[in-house]
């Protein structure tokens, strides 16, 4: 036992599983209940469950109890997925004692029936349709046992908080359904895609929109589920989990159905990888401009000759900027892979990669203080995210990270503004902070998916003007009231995004009369703070837009912040230009090398 610890000193508790298994039966979906055979809630139905041992894990236990009370074989319960849904925590929900649940939720073709007598504490299993368990009133077990008494049915309400469950597990499939190809595996073996909607439609109680699902071409192909032998009509997205054509890689169908410009615009960028060279050009970007930080130009060029030729250190060691863009992709990832992203979705996971930076011991290269500050707040798990926030800073930390935002295939326009926004707010709240991540993220996106660059600081500043006055309050709550000086919300970002139109200004005049030998930071800012680091990089890259090593240089050979400068100039080229475009000998010994291609892969897919 650990010195000084008196575990008396705390009121004990337990810790339950509870599940949430789905199948379809009959053309309907059903959920496993089973009715309980003691007290508390004796005779009351209940979703399978129970307590964890000592020296088993949640999963474990999960496993155990529902092998336990259905009867369910080894097998079967071995094979099952199991994703964990939520913990359920109120102070009352089990008469007995204080009792945390984790739950679980599945959803499983062909599920065998359970054996008739259940177990353990369970006295009958079965599978119910969702409707009736979910209906007051309803009656799971239309024929009980002779002589087993009166049975109380759903109707007197599942036992525990396990209406609250099945609610939540029911939400979860639904949105499982809507963004991943799970549906095909209830069709027969070949299917239309006008089949799968009726199953997703009729059967499982879930309406799809028309975004998930491409409409029909002529002629009503048949689809064939995946087997042995055989190769699947469509398959899961890797990062999206929707249904996409097999041979096309992981994009998610678009809606409308493509038009043959934007097929050919997505070949485009799936061949150049734009993803990997964003991520490889920033991590370049920064290991360049790691060593000149806080020099100014003569002192630099003292030190590493013509700017032009400057070589990428040995090792090449990246900074903070690429390890928070790491730890945002991180984020990001884990959120998709539990279903179209959204403000709750993203926060977590982004807030606990962030703290799992601040106490990393690599986390030792010059982080900014604003970052350090906000992550150790939001260490701390009572506190409401938007109470960790520093709406005084708006430091270039703020959007340094934002590349993957600006990545990831499938996000509608809402959700990455959404994203980059809420993703900058975790550490920087200032709404210069919020604007420039959002439009640095625009940035990115736009070049990747071809955008030319003569155009594009009009449509950056279009985009700017467009969402002046526009407050993502989904993403952000009331992170606005934190601030004293707006009487609004659309007051509060409108002077984010009046500092980004000013910058923008600065760049369309400065290019207008390039000058590539003159430091950027003379004209467009040192890039301390957000919307001068987004548009001194941006600078920097439209000086040299078919030659980023040049982009690169120019931005490390600043008297700015020379690290975060080249990051993003360099996710700008790379996006822009393609993974290819980066030297073999200068990628294969940048720092994080295999993550940074593994994100890649999986955005370029």
């Amino acid at each position: 036992m650990t010195a000084g610890y008196d575990p008396h000193a705390f009121e004990p508790f337990a810790v339950t599983v509870d599940l949430a298994v789905f199948t379809v039966r009959a053309g309907a979906l059903h959920v496993l209940l089973i009715r309980r055979g003691q007290e508390p809630y004796a005779g009351t139905w209940a979703l399978p469950g129970g307590f964890v041992l000592p020296r088993e894990s949640a999963e474990t236990a999960a496993r155990r109890e529902l092998a336990e009370e259905t009867g369910l074989s080894p097998g079967v319960v071995a094979a099952l997925h199991l994703e964990q849904l939520r913990t359920y925590s109120d102070p009352d929900r089990d008469p007995r004692m204080r009792v945390v649940s984790v739950a679980f939720t599945a959803l499983v073709p062909d599920m065998p029936e359970p054996a008739a007598g259940g177990g353990g504490d369970a006295d009958r299993a079965r599978w119910v349709p969702v409707g009736e368990a979910a209906a007051p009133g309803s009656d799971p077990d239309p024929d009980p046992d002779p002589g087993s008494g009166p049975d109380p049915g759903v109707g007197s309400g599942l036992a525990f908080d396990h209406a609250v469950i099945l609610a939540d597990a029911r939400e979860r499939v639904g949105s499982k359904l809507e963004y991943t190809c799970l549906a095909s595996a209830f069709c027969p073996p070949e299917f239309t895609l006008g089949e799968l909607r009726g199953r997703l439609r009729d059967r499982l109680g879930h309406r799809p929109g028309p975004p998930q699902l491409p409409p029909q071409g002529p002629g009503h192909a048949r689809l064939r589920r995946g087997r042995a032998g055989s190769r699947p009509a469509h398959r899961r997205s890797r990062q999206t989990g929707r249904a996409v054509p097999a041979g096309t890689g992981d994009h998610p169908a678009p809606a409308p159905a493509p038009t043959l410009g934007r097929t050919h615009a997505m070949t485009k960028k799936a061949a150049k990888r734009a993803a990997t060279g964003a991520l490889i050009g920033l991590a370049l970007g920064d290991a360049l401009g790691f060593p000149t930080e806080f020099n100014d130009v003569p002192t630099i060029l003292a030190k590493t000759g013509p700017w032009r030729e400057m070589g990428l250190p040995r090792p090449a060691i990246v900074t903070d900027d690429t390890q928070m863009t790491l730890a945002l992709a991180r984020g990001i990832r884990t959120a998709a892979d539990r279903g179209r992203v959204g403000p709750l979705r993203l926060a977590r996971p982004v807030r606990e990669e962030f703290v799992d930076w601040y106490h990393s011991p690599e986390n030792n290269r010059a982080p900014g203080n604003t970052c350090l500050k906000a992550c150790h707040l939001l260490d701390q798990p009572e506190r409401d995210w938007r109470d960790a926030s520093q709406t005084g800073s708006k430091g270039c930390g703020a959007n340094m990270r934002v590349a993957p935002v600006g990545l990831v295939p499938g996000w509608t326009e809402e959700e990455r503004a959404g994203a980059a926004q809420l993703q900058s707010a975790l550490t920087h709240g200032h709404p210069t902070a919020l604007a420039a991540s959002d439009l640095t993220a625009r940035a990115v996106y736009l070049l990747a998916e071809g955008t030319e660059v003569t155009g594009l600081v009009g449509l950056l500043r279009s985009y700017a003007l467009e969402n002046r006055t526009r407050y993502h309050e989904r993403w952000l709550g009331d992170l606005w009231m934190r601030t004293a000086s707006d009487a609004s919300p659309e007051s509060f970002i409108a002077r984010g995004w009046d500092e980004c139109l000013a910058v923008l200004d600065r760049l369309a005049a400065a290019l207008r009369d390039p000058s590539p030998e003159t430091d950027p930071c003379l004209t467009t800012g040192d890039g301390w703070i957000a919307e001068e680091a987004f548009a001194t990089a941006l600078h920097c890259f439209l000086l040299f837009p078919q030659e980023p090593l040049l982009a690169l240089r120019r931005a490390a050979c600043t008297r700015g912040d020379s690290d975060s400068l080249a990051c993003l100039a360099g996710a700008f080229a790379g996006a822009h230009l393609g993974a290819d475009v980066w030297p073999r000998d200068w990628e294969g010994r940048i720092e994080y090398r295999a993550e940074l291609l593994s994100f890649g892969a999986l955005w370029d897919a």
